[in-house]
């Protein structure tokens, strides 16, 4: 199973909600880490994915956007309707706080960003799921429950930096190697580095993931570059630039990107020639992955 993380921002959400419908409930698990205090577009999330029978994994003690500076551990919840896995971050918690949270839960998963020690294993014996990006060798020799996630997105400083396409990752291939691993996952096509907003735009870059056949069915991505004026001036014509160089890629290379709902989206706002701005032009290149991964694994 894929279980692509995504953070609790405005469009990656949306993202979410906006493709429940064409995911399936046995290939596809989300995990959602949320970033704001007000939980509004969060619940509204969790609802839509139950609504079509997936259950998502949501962080109960976040340490990025407005939660940043919170004592930790801040323990979040959300209303008893919703259905939804906890998981907990086990990242700088003593034995003492991890168990206070796990007495909160009947059911819940952890993440382990980093190491942990033998006392840790012996707190988890009873956990959903162990979520980690670590290959710390207590990790597969102590649960039958894994999930692995890998970055594999490498996040330049500058659009202009980004080279034609780039190796994604292989673990949707190589995650079922260790017996114990259930499935896997990734930060789709933002990376794990969380920023609140990024600079200006000299070059607006449209980032579009693919199965590379010639390299044993590996994960790429394409990055569709706009032309560069070293200005952050007229982002809706690089947008229109960057857009047109992908459709006709695609359209040239049918076969090497699926037809997908994200796809869909910006073929939509090519003959539209509309601007959407950059927050939706990134909700879509994240449908686009989620759907391309699931589209491998079925």
């Amino acid at each position: 199973m894929y279980y692509p993380i995504l953070r609790g921002k405005q469009f990656e959400l949306a993202a979410l909600r906006e493709m429940a419908e064409v995911l399936q409930n046995d290939l596809v698990r989300p995990i959602i880490e949320p970033v704001r205090i007000d939980h509004t577009l969060l619940i509204k999330t969790v609802k839509a994915l139950n609504d079509v029978g997936i259950i998502p994994i949501v962080i109960i003690n976040p340490t990025l956007g407005d939660y940043t500076d919170t004592p930790q551990p801040e323990s979040i919840s959300l209303p008893e309707e919703l259905n939804y896995l906890p998981c907990i971050l086990t990242s700088g918690l003593s034995t003492t706080v991890l168990q206070e949270l796990i007495d909160n839960f009947d059911s819940y998963s952890v993440y382990i960003e980093e190491g942990i020690s033998r006392e840790h294993i012996g707190l988890l014996a009873d956990a959903e799921l162990i979520i980690t990006k670590n290959y710390q060798s207590a990790v597969f020799s102590d649960f039958s429950n894994v999930v692995i996630i890998n970055d594999g997105f490498n996040r330049r400083s500058r659009n202009a930096d980004y080279p034609d396409f780039s190796y994604f990752s292989d673990t949707h291939i190589t995650f079922h190697e260790h017996a114990n691993v259930i499935g896997f996952g990734d930060y789709t096509i933002t990376g794990d580095e969380f920023s609140e907003s990024g600079g200006p735009a000299y070059v607006v870059t449209i980032h579009l993931s693919y199965v590379n056949q010639n390299e044993f069915n590996s994960i790429y991505i394409r990055h569709f570059k706009s032309y560069d004026d070293s200005t952050a001036a007229r982002p809706g014509d690089k947008f229109g630039d960057a857009l047109r160089r992908l459709i006709s890629f695609v359209d040239t290379n049918p076969l090497d990107f699926e037809s997908t709902l994200g796809l869909s989206c910006f073929r939509a706002l090519h003959v539209s020639d509309h601007y959407p701005g950059l927050g939706i032009v990134k909700k879509h290149s994240i449908q686009h992955h989620i759907e391309t991964v699931v589209s491998y694994i079925r």
